[in-house]
């Protein structure tokens, strides 16, 4: 027992028969030097416990918003409490509104909070937590006039509980407390006041300085979260039309990353006519919405089934922007009910604009590097369209113009005619050699397109694996090797004309791909997810019957009819020998300037040899054949014809300067090749067959010196 026990009886009434009168001026005194919250915490825990003996002294501060009590401090006196105070803390917060109906009815001083009102309330339901077996409950509120401040409770053992004295103690001390709690309050509120303008100045001048979406979180996290407590935040814009929203800046560390329906979340929009997002747009103003309540909407977004899941209790909206602009809405989470107070959303409010302005900011530096990054696209575009347009003027093309007069070529000059102007795809149908690429070039110089590129792809000399990407390029890092974004053919001709020589060659799983193309016009690069419109005309060629191709099941028919829209079929040389001499004519006129020589024409018997020759190799082999005797010619008149020997069979290298191995696998390649008829990749290839990928057949072909009629 202490000495203040000692010294009380219980028939005392008054603390003025305790306390002399120097006593009780130096009690005021004291109090009226408390300043801090720490300075009176250790006031209630010494000098007012040397006078009621108590196992716990609280200090509650009243919120006149919400009506509750709120813990302010506990004594933690000498004692060990036997309740949780936590519990007790929940408690008093909770039962506000039954104290302060129980004080109002005591018939003792107005502001007292007995031990009788206690078990009262106990019978009456209320504090049903806290066990009444060994303890008393005394206190009164801290009352100024009709400003409630705050409660005083004091908890002590029945044993040593002298009601008369205890209750007349609180009730002497309570006025001073209650100004020295007051005055404590008001210099918290102005600190605290002080602190936000400065921070919120601090704010403001970080968010005027953000440059990204990192800026912006820590600018939130790290100093928006000392003005007032949440878990965690999530920045949203609103579409062009005003009708939707979408995730634009969340938190890479919030806690609803791992959960299950979060991925596919941040990709949805929502309607801004949900209630949640057109309330705070027509009011201009931030609204608190709880998260419990909102489950019970049966058109709840997905995302407030998310946060509940994580526990999430309130959540506060604002609209950015001004009225008829908003431009976006931020979102604070939290799983404290109450968190966003009054003094909480006046913060929100007093950086509003400062938030709108950061989501101004951010979306232009987001529109300036969208537009600096189409310049480096189109720069790279123009670069890569130079490098194109070089390696054509720079390439050794076997024909300046078209040359005959005989009755089948002039039939393709009509069919030239016919469909250069417009946008029809065109199939060219012909021999190797037959000048199929100066046909497609001759369309395309003659269209409405003619200003913009002709870009050539070559579908058999392009890898299976790389293909794709040549046509319709790739992102970076879609692949190895990828170390930069690349744009394809398809891009390269935009508003222009591709030409896909050998497209007899592509593999079926492009040719689908192709399909698509042509009838969404549209593509798609690899390791993109995004489409990308395209506006290119297309001519295909080929020196198979791509019908037969169809029936054998090595090309579509689907994509077979997209590009037979208009066909048009070239004639070997041997069709059409009549224009045999003017190509003779300017082959000799072009080749001998080149080479230096000054020639007269060919002799009859070498134009004879010239006639009756089949020309495997169409008007291509002619002009090999013509540059090879300016060659060798040693006077003006060239009266050698060098012609190849038939009986060769056109072998490009001596078996015997090749080791045996050499001649094997020279001779298997070859036979396989011939039973496959001349199929290189695909299903039936010479690769499949071989066991072996075309990317590495092809690298044979060339090393080996087997030439494309595929015999050695």
């Amino acid at each position: 027992m202490s000495k203040v026990e000692e010294r009380v009886p219980e028939k005392h009434l008054d603390a003025a028969s305790l306390l002399t009168r120097d006593s009780m001026i130096h009690l005021s005194q004291l109090l009226a030097t408390i300043r801090t919250k720490e300075e009176l915490q250790l006031f209630v825990r010494n000098q007012l416990f040397s006078l009621v003996s108590f196992k716990e002294g609280l200090v509650c501060i009243f919120d006149k918003t919400t009506e509750n009590y709120n813990p302010f401090f506990a004594s933690h006196s000498f004692e060990q409490l036997s309740f949780d105070e936590q519990l007790w803390h929940a408690t008093l917060a909770r039962e506000s509104k039954a104290i302060n109906e129980a004080v109002d009815r005591s018939e003792l001083q107005g502001n007292l909070f007995t031990f009788n009102m206690f078990e009262q309330l106990v019978v009456d339901g209320h504090f049903a937590e806290i066990s009444m077996d060994h303890l008393v409950l005394v206190g009164c509120r801290l009352q100024m006039g009709d400003h409630l401040v705050g409660l005083l409770c004091l908890v002590l053992n029945k044993s040593q509980y002298h009601a008369s004295y205890a209750e007349k103690m609180l009730a002497w001390i309570s006025g001073h407390l209650t100004t020295v709690l007051a005055n404590i309050l008001a210099a918290e509120q102005l600190q605290r006041r002080e602190y936000e303008q400065r921070a919120l100045l601090a704010i403001s001048n970080d968010f005027a300085a953000i440059k990204n979406s990192g800026d912006f979180l820590d600018i939130v996290n790290l100093k928006l979260k000392k003005l007032f407590d949440f878990s965690h935040s999530v920045l949203s814009l609103i579409t062009e039309d005003g009708k939707y929203l979408y995730p634009y800046i969340f938190d890479p560390k919030n806690p609803n990353i791992s959960h299950r329906l979060y991925e596919g979340a941040i990709k949805l929009k929502f309607s801004t006519n949900y209630h949640i997002f057109k309330e705070p747009l027509d009011t201009g103003d931030v609204l608190v919405y709880s998260v419990d309540e909102l489950m019970k909407d049966k058109d709840a977004p997905v995302f407030i089934k998310i946060n509940h899941d994580n526990k999430m209790k309130e959540m506060a909206v604002l609209a950015l922007g001004t009225e008829g602009s908003y431009t976006g809405f931020i979102q604070f989470w939290t799983r404290v009910e109450g968190t966003f107070s009054p003094s909480c959303l006046d913060i929100i409010r007093s950086v509003s604009q400062q938030l709108a302005i950061a989501l101004s900011n951010l979306l232009a530096k987001d529109k300036i590097a969208e537009q600096l990054a189409e310049i480096e696209l189109y720069k790279r575009k123009l670069e890569e369209q130079n490098i194109s347009l070089q390696e054509e003027l720079s390439a050794q093309y076997r024909y300046s113009e078209i040359v005959g007069e005989g009755k089948a070529i002039k039939s393709v000059f009509n069919a030239i005619g016919q469909v250069a102007s417009s946008d029809s795809t065109v199939l060219i149908a012909g021999e190797t050699g037959t000048g199929k690429e100066l046909i497609a070039k001759e369309i395309h110089n003659r269209s409405k397109r003619s200003a913009k590129l002709m870009v050539k792809i070559n579908c058999a000399a392009i890898p299976l694996n790389l293909i794709e990407s040549e046509l319709f390029g790739h992102e970076k890092g879609s692949f190895t090797g990828a170390g930069e974004r690349k744009l394809g053919k398809f891009e390269l001709a935009n508003g222009g004309t591709l030409f896909l020589d050998e497209v007899g060659e592509m593999p079926m799983e492009v040719q689908s791909k192709l399909l698509r193309v042509l009838q969404e016009r549209e593509i798609e690069r690899v390791g993109a997810n995004f489409p990308i419109p395209i506006d290119v005309r297309i001519i295909a060629a080929t020196n198979r019957n791509l019908l037969h191709e169809v029936t054998a099941g090595n090309f579509r028919a689907d994509l077979y009819y997209r590009l037979n829209v208009f066909p048009i079929n070239v004639p070997p040389l041997r069709e059409r020998k009549e224009d045999i001499p003017i190509l003779v004519e300017h082959f000799l006129d072009k080749h001998a300037k080149k080479i230096g020589k000054k020639l007269v024409g060919v002799s009859r018997e070498v134009l004879r040899k010239f006639r009756d020759y089949d020309w495997p190799g169409n008007v291509r082999e002619l002009e090999h054949v013509i540059e090879r005797s300016i060659l060798m010619a040693s006077q003006a008149l060239i009266t050698e014809a060098y012609l190849p020997d038939r009986h060769l069979d056109k072998i490009v290298s001596q078996p015997s300067e090749l080791s045996s191995t050499l001649t094997h696998e020279m001779h298997q390649i070859t036979q396989v090749l011939r039973s496959c008829g001349g199929k290189v990749s695909g299903p039936g290839g010479a690769a499949e067959l071989l066991g072996i990928p075309p990317s590495t057949l092809f690298s044979k072909l060339k090393r080996l010196g087997i030439k494309r009629n595929y015999a050695l």
